[in-house]
């Protein structure tokens, strides 16, 4: 569906860039009643949905973080049971290529990430029990980072 040099998505419901506010809640289903919104307003928004739903290959996310530029997806930020990180790290693979990156940042996190010209994917490690998977689009996310900044206590 996508060349090496498009969008980047896991879930091909939700890619960061070109999904909308309404193509989001409908993927979300009877979740979307439990989105909390970190502000809403016209420019930006932060969904946070426990339990969103999403299955991807198999493994359920457990905590699903939408950010929107306007009514632009700008990046989806997944949590799951450490030990679906086997799966969704092939996924990763699979979607993205084999291309990827290693970095450190801090003492906790190892963290994997693809990239090419319009989006990147990270994959955050924190052992023993989750971690996180970021896809997001580097435009529309800048937007979104601009007005809202860091997210609010006990969503990071």
């Amino acid at each position: 569906m996508f060349g090496p040099d498009d969008l980047y998505f896991l879930d091909k419901r939700l890619v960061p860039g070109l999904t909308t506010k309404e193509e989001v809640r409908a993927v979300l289903g009877d979740a979307a009643a439990r989105i909390r919104r970190y502000p809403d307003k016209m420019e930006f928004a932060t969904w946070f949905v426990m339990d969103p739903g999403l299955m991807l290959l198999g493994a359920p996310c457990e905590r699903g973080m939408f950010y929107f530029a306007r009514q632009t997806l700008a990046g989806v930020d997944c949590r799951f049971a450490a030990k679906f990180e086997s799966v969704i790290r092939q996924l990763c693979h699979d979607s993205f290529g084999p291309n990827s990156e290693t970095l450190h940042k801090g003492t906790a996190a190892e963290r994997t990430q693809w990239k090419n010209k319009v989006s990147k994917a990270t994959l955050k490690v924190e052992p023993p029990e989750v971690f996180y998977v970021d896809v997001t689009h580097p435009k529309t996310m800048r937007e979104h980072s601009k007005h809202f900044g860091k997210p609010p206590k006990g969503l990071e």
